[in-house]
Formats: C-alpha cells, structure tokens, sequence
C-alpha cells in the first residue's frame, strides 16, 4: 500500500501537482531509506525517459544541465519542503555521468576539505590520534584498558579492580566516534565533541562529563546511577537510550529520550528537576533556571548517529552552524536574506559542495571556497 502511494506521490512530484499535505506525507515517506532508493530510481527513470534519443555531450557545462531543469524546482522551492528532493536530478546527473566542468576543472569533493584528527588525551596529559581504519591499544601500565577496533574504542576490556583514572577523546568538525565504556554502554559522539570518563566507573556512580552532542545507550546497573554531566544540566539514568547536545557555541543544551526513563536536573540549582518519558524533550535556555519540556519526533534529533542531517523549519543560521560541524568547514554567510530564510531538507550521501549546489541552484546564491572556508555571497 505505501509503495503504491510512493508511486503516485512521485508522480504528482514530477508534474509539480503536489499539494502541501501531500509534500509533507511524501517527505515522511522518504525518511524510509528503501523508499528514498525507489524515489530516487523513479527520477532517474523520468530523466532518462525525458531524454531517450539524446546523446550526453561531456563537454556541456554543469551549469547549463542545472539551467535546463531549473523549471522543475521552481514549484518545490516556492513549498520549501523539498529543498533536497528537487534538487536530485542535478547530484544525480553529477554522480552518474561524472560531469566536470567546461574549463575541466576537477569537480569538489569531501576530499577537497581538510579534516583534524580524533585524539585521545590520556590522564598523564599525553595524547594519542585514533584512526578511523586502523586498530590500536590504549594502555596504562602493563596492562590493556581499551581496544580500538573499525572507528569504536572499546573500554570493557578494562579490568574492574585496577586504580580509577581519566580518560578524554575530542571529536573535532566532520568527524563522529563511537565509544564503549568499562560498564558496556555505547557512546555515539558527534562532530565538535569531548567526552571525559573513568576508567573504570566508581563502585557507587557512573559519571561522565560532555560537551558537544552524544547518543547514550546506558548499560543497566541498578546499584549505580549514570549521570550525563553538561554545563546546562545533568541527566541521570539507570538504563536507557537517549540524546544529549549540549555544544558550548548554542544557546541552549537538549536532551532527548528514546527509551526508558531519565531524570534531568539544572546543573546551577539542583533542587530543579523534571522526569522525561519517551518521545519526550527537555530544553534549558542558557542563563534561564527553567526547563522547556515538549513531545518531539525523536528521529530529527538523533539521525546523526546514521550519517544523516534532517531539518524542519529550520532558518539557514541553524543549518549552517550543523553544516559547519558535519563537515569541518567554516561557513561564513554574507548573503542577509538567506539567513533568516527557513527550510524543510535531509541530507545523507551529499558532499558539502553538492548540498551548497542545491542550495545554489534553489536561492541563487554563489560561494567560494578556500582553506575549509566556504564563503556564501
């Protein structure tokens, strides 16, 4: 049944015969990756089909391809609910034909962006880079206390009964980590993170310190309470799935709960406090001693940890600042209109110069690019 309403959604897509109810089931639709694959596979078929006899002229300029499928985005960028979907045919036609530009300029990618390692800063003040591919040993002593393997670093091989110490690891722009700490709870760290732990956990508490943006699934342990400690709040749990951002450059720190139960306090007037339920959010404003607590679509606020932006009504500040940290690149934006302009988007596979072509090809915008900087006119 959904695949059929996916089809005759796409179609109405096609012909720019979507109404706004409808654009917003289609972007619901396609929050499912197996239906984005046929929503893509169908605009591909529509442009081959739109173009059967032609033959791809590798000479023709990437411009001048955006410019013939210019009036098929004109209807969805008046919605503003697919700033990402209308764009398609233009990173499809990228990726299919390699297109590079008339002058045979090499066409940009990630790699064109210089990212910083992720360190590992060991309790004598001495640091260490973790690689993403390879494997590794953090030691103290003689002995083992984390194995890095695939991109995770893997604390509960600790022994249990050896001295506590500290350990921090800084997750700089455009990289994510994953850490299992000594009690088996997995740590998804985002981009512009620091996380400091124990080695092992207290026999009473379990207590970490975060600045940035983590998705926590906490090891049940009745005897020992685990505490999330930001600059905003202090979240305590037993056992439970949730998302804490707390970056130190935002106003205001979130916390976000898939499963269980968590306890959140203010971390300047502990006698305030308020218990979260699934599906549930808690926001503290900075320099404001009270709680925001609201029903949230959890899946906005934790697809990061499966490599994926999603925004709704989100003004182009707020997008830049994710962009930023996403990709390790500085945005500077010069252009005053575009800043306060809001969209609905979800980004996944793109590069950062593919999600800046959209945006280009949907605003009318130029930018340029120079050491990580991207500079939007």
């Amino acid at each position: 049944m959904q695949n059929q309403k996916l089809l005759l959604l796409t179609e109405k897509f096609l012909l720019h015969n979507l109404s706004e109810s409808e654009q917003e089931e289609l972007e619901f639709l396609l929050q499912d990756p197996s239906h984005l694959s046929s929503f893509k596979k169908m605009i591909s078929d529509s442009y081959l089909l739109a173009t059967e006899g032609t033959t791809f002229n590798e000479k023709t300029s990437f411009e001048e391809i955006k410019r013939s499928l210019q009036p098929k985005l004109r209807k969805v960028h008046f919605s503003r609910y697919f700033l990402k979907y209308a764009a398609v045919l233009v990173v499809l036609i990228t990726s299919v034909f390699l297109i590079r530009h008339q002058l045979g300029e090499k066409m940009a990618t990630n790699e064109d962006v210089v990212l910083q390692h992720i360190t590992l800063e060991l309790e004598d003040g001495s640091t260490k880079k973790l690689s993403m591919i390879e494997n590794d040993t953090v030691q103290r002593g003689n002995g083992i206390v984390g194995l890095l393997n695939n991109g995770t670093l893997d604390y509960s091989v600790a022994e249990k009964d050896v001295k506590v110490h500290f350990n921090t690891i800084k997750v700089p722009y455009g990289r994510r980590f994953k850490v299992i700490l000594s009690d088996g709870t997995l740590v998804h760290l985002n981009s512009g993170s620091q996380l400091t732990y124990p080695i092992p956990f207290e026999k009473n508490q379990r207590k970490i310190q975060l600045t940035g943006e983590a998705f926590l699934e906490v090891a049940k342990d009745v005897e020992r309470p685990f505490t999330v400690a930001t600059t905003l709040q202090d979240i305590q749990v037993l056992g439970t799935i949730f998302n804490v951002s707390a970056y130190s450059d935002d106003h205001q720190t979130t916390t976000t709960l898939i499963e269980g139960s968590v306890s959140v306090r203010l971390t300047s007037e502990q006698n305030i406090s308020t218990i979260l339920a699934p599906n549930e959010q808690v926001v503290v404003v900075r320099n404001e001693k009270r709680f925001l607590k609201r029903t949230v679509n959890t899946n906005q606020f934790t697809n990061w940890v499966d490599g994926v932006l999603v925004f709704k009504d989100a003004p182009f500040t707020e997008i830049a600042k994710k962009l930023e940290r996403f990709y390790g690149v500085q945005l500077i934006c010069n252009n005053e209109a575009l800043k306060n302009q809001k969209f609905n988007a979800r980004f996944d596979t793109e590069t950062i110069f593919q999600v800046m072509d959209i945006f280009k090809t949907d605003q009318g915008i130029e930018y340029t690019l120079s050491n990580n900087i991207i500079t939007i006119n």
